[in-house]
């Protein structure tokens, strides 16, 4: 994530989980925590950059196995 987040990341949603950090190393947080939990594959549909901003819509595919606090455990997931 290192090579593919600038250092001055900023997310403008409310983090995922309580207690992330900010910026580029609270999103390398979210990550782990969220394929740990959720094993399977992410696909990127679209992803749109101008100027100092980006964009990705994705698909994720995963089974919850594991700890996705606040979700409870065994809560089936399809997101998109």
């Amino acid at each position: 994530m290192d090579d593919l987040v600038d250092p001055d990341y900023l997310d403008h949603n409310p983090p995922p989980f309580p207690g992330l950090l900010h910026g580029r190393e609270g999103l390398k947080q979210a990550f782990k925590i969220f394929w740990e939990a959720t094993p399977g594959y992410h696909r990127i549909e679209d992803q749109i950059a101008e100027r100092d901003k980006v964009v990705t819509r994705l698909t994720s595919f995963g089974k919850h196995e594991g700890d996705l606090s606040p979700v409870p455990l065994g809560l089936a997931m399809n997101c998109r």
